[in-house]
């Protein structure tokens, strides 16, 4: 849903449908920004997935942002440590990520 709006909004959009995957596409791509779920097949492997993608921004900065069901405190914290820039969480409706994301 949230690529679906993105795209409609005007952005380029990638997907992935595991985070090798999607680690891969960022290495190869180099993109302006990457958004995930971290409850990708388990939450350590989501977090483990953005610690690897921090590899990938290196000093680019490319901002990391979560949409996620966590919605506790310690959980979203987590999120943050592993290099989450901002944590969104479900249920975000498409609008407000595209917010975030503009700046607005």
């Amino acid at each position: 849903m949230y690529a679906k709006w993105l795209a409609f909004s005007g952005f380029r959009v990638e997907e992935a449908a595991a985070a090798e995957d999607a680690i891969e596409k960022a290495r190869r791509l180099r993109p302006d920004l990457i958004t995930t779920e971290i409850q990708l097949e388990g939450a350590d492997k989501g977090l483990q997935a953005v610690r690897r993608a921090q590899e990938v921004r290196g000093d680019q900065g490319i901002p990391i942002i979560a949409v996620t069901e966590w919605e506790m405190g310690e959980c979203v914290e987590k999120a943050r440590r592993a290099g989450c820039d901002l944590v969104l969480v479900k249920p975000c409706l498409p609008e407000t990520l595209l917010a975030e994301i503009s700046g607005s």
